[in-house]
């Protein structure tokens, strides 16, 4: 009977020691692969949404290389989510989405990677005491149809946003009609030297290139009429628009078109550069036809003394700023999904908006305000001695300020019963001039007012109008004239000249060679979409990105103006995965020995659990 007792007791303990090698082994096997869970409130590691919707309506296959080799061991956590990504897409794209790895032992991949342009990076190793260098490849390239290959190098640095440039490129590559974004800008003087820079934009237009292919075009002006195609327009920093410039940008709006309004009345020249000592925001032109649909821009620039950034009063001294409001998501519109998916963003001296809601109720149009500062919002009047980094809030009246909006809705023209800006008369049939006439409904040269009222109230300026600017044309453009307001540099004494005659092409077809001289046909009303804001800078190259706010902004302003013109355009599938993009997933860095500690608890706890559980109900069972 001992014997037996002996020999039982004696599988069990074999049993177990067995149980507790192959639970270690299968335990060391699963901490090595690729499945993950996502426990993240937002499946900030999972495919999103938008990524299976664009990948699932895949028709043609999209091949994607992984070049990997001589990449010390530390970045094996990116390699693990690089396969996993992939793997992932393959399945929602079923089986669209190829990948490979690379095999760089062999001359033909190096080769391979020298067609397409991937190149090889130094990376530090640590091998004991000693730091060693060594060349190695960590790049991926995709390659759809006959489109150029796209690289993306590094993927370290790019593992956060992986996701995004992966699916932004598919879904550029596959969609069958791309919009088209024009881009119409002012490009400042530089106040930190180099004068007048060929782009003061360069880094939101090459954005824009990257989001939109062939249809960013960033050359545009209005000095002739938006091209047919153009989906949306967006003007950052206009000054001194002349009446036809406005004319052509309403009349876009009015045929469909969509618009982006960046105005900057307070900037780095008003504050650091040659206009500082002016203390005067700059003219955009634009005023009298942004009131026209409801929208004024306060004058001065708007603080927040809770939220804000840091200003540089050197390059290693930063201090709170109160002029750089920093939006958070908490005071931006959850309804729209441009502001719904953007991340805290920065705004540098920014314009208060003014919404005329009674009037857009009475024209049928909704005006939704997007984004406000903090209840600790100022409006400033005036800007002078903005750079002052220490003022408070201390007797100031505070509340949300608007600082991004959205018009949607029918709209009159502006220009409804006046003549075109910039057109000249119909020319009479010769003998039907009238002789000594006044233009209609004009008092005779010689009258004079016919009381004492009409004499003081002729000289003052039209009422109606913002910064005493005549009615019926934007800031201040002459419209007392039969012909309109006169182009921008031309003498208002001068007659209007005869427009030359078009010449006969010879195709024998006068109809339509008049038709085609008179342009576009001019639009009354329509259902227009605008959105405006106070601020160009948040896409200004001086400040993006620069050593000025390289810890404040990021690219977060270039990368909402561009969601912007996606859901302008119909193309928002993006815009919470450019979210995404734009916030780090990082964790925080673990110590070694914490590190390995957790490495090899993970690895025997389990197993030792479940001997735990197996070795009391032995007993319990022996017991009983």
């Amino acid at each position: 009977m001992q014997g037996r007792n002996f020999q039982i007791r004696s599988l069990s303990w074999l049993s177990s020691a067995l149980l507790l090698i192959v639970l270690v082994l299968l335990n060391g096997v699963f901490a090595r692969a690729g499945s993950r869970v996502d426990l993240t409130e937002e499946g900030l590691y999972t495919l999103s949404d938008g990524s299976r919707s664009i990948l699932g309506r895949l028709k043609d296959p999209v091949i994607i290389k992984v070049f990997w080799q001589g990449v010390p061991t530390r970045f094996d956590h990116t390699k693990r989510y690089v396969a996993s990504l992939l793997e992932e897409m393959d399945g929602a794209s079923d089986g669209k989405v190829q990948s490979s790895w690379v095999d760089l032992s062999e001359d033909s991949g190096k080769d391979e990677a020298r067609e397409l342009g991937v190149e090889q990076y130094v990376f530090q190793a640590e091998h004991g005491d000693e730091v060693r260098q060594a060349k190695g490849y960590m790049s991926l390239v995709i390659e759809m149809g006959e489109e150029k290959a796209r690289n993306l190098d590094v993927l370290h640095n790019i593992r956060d946003r992986l996701e995004y440039l992966i699916v932004s490129t598919i879904y550029q590559r596959s969609r069958v009609t791309t919009p088209v974004i024009g881009f119409v800008s002012n490009k400042p003087f530089n106040p930190f030297g180099g004068g007048r820079q060929p782009g003061q934009f360069r880094a939101f237009e090459q954005m824009l290139s990257r989001s939109f292919g062939s249809g960013a075009r960033t050359y545009l002006d209005l000095d002739s009429d938006v091209p047919e195609d153009v989906d949306v327009l967006i003007i950052a920093r206009p000054r001194n628009m002349t009446a036809e410039q406005v004319y052509r940008f309403e009349q876009f709006l009015l045929r469909g078109g969509r618009g982006i309004v960046l105005e900057d009345p307070v900037d780095l020249d008003n504050v650091l550069g040659r206009a500082a000592q002016q203390a005067e925001p700059h003219a955009s032109g634009l005023a009298d036809w942004l009131a026209h649909v409801g929208v004024t821009l306060e004058r001065g620039a708007v603080a927040d003394f809770k939220w804000n950034s840091k200003f540089p009063r050197s390059r290693t001294d930063f201090v709170n700023y109160a002029y750089w409001p920093k939006v958070l998501p908490d005071f931006m519109s959850d309804e729209n999904p441009v502001t719904r998916a953007t991340p805290p963003m920065s705004l540098y001296w920014p314009s208060a908006l003014s919404i005329d809601m009674p009037k857009h109720e009475a024209a049928g149009r909704t005006a939704t305000v997007l984004a406000t500062t903090s209840p600790s919002g100022y409006r400033r009047s005036d800007i002078t001695g903005l750079a002052q980094a220490d003022e408070t809030a201390d007797g100031k009246l505070l509340e949300e300020v608007p600082l991004i909006a959205v018009v949607e809705g029918p709209l009159t023209s502006f220009w409804l019963g006046k003549p075109v800006p910039g057109s000249t008369p119909p020319e009479l049939p010769p003998g039907d001039e009238p002789k000594d006439a006044e233009p209609k409904g004009a008092e005779p040269q010689d009258a004079e007012p016919k009381d004492e009222d009409a004499k003081e109230e002729a000289p003052k300026k039209a009422e109606g109008s913002p910064d005493g600017a005549p009615s019926g044309s934007p800031d201040g453009a002459p419209s007392g004239s039969p012909d309109g307001p006169a182009p921008k540099g031309s003498d208002p004494k001068e007659a209007p000249k005869k427009a030359a005659p078009k010449p006969d092409d010879g195709d024998g077809d006068e109809e339509a060679d008049a038709e085609e001289a008179k342009g576009p046909a001019r639009l009354e009303q329509g259902d227009i979409r605008l959105l405006i804001m106070g601020d160009a800078d948040m896409i200004d190259d001086r400040l993006v990105g620069a050593w000025v706010t390289q810890a404040v902004n990021g690219n977060v302003g270039p990368s909402f103006v561009v969601s912007a013109a996606e859901w302008m355009s119909g193309s928002d599938e993006l815009l919470a995965l450019r979210s995404r993009a734009m916030n780090p997933r990082n964790l925080d860095k673990m110590e070694p020995g914490k590190r390995d500690f957790l490495k090899h608890l993970n690895l025997f706890l389990v197993p030792l659990l479940v001997i735990l559980m197996g070795l009391t109900m032995f007993f319990v069972r022996r017991t009983s």
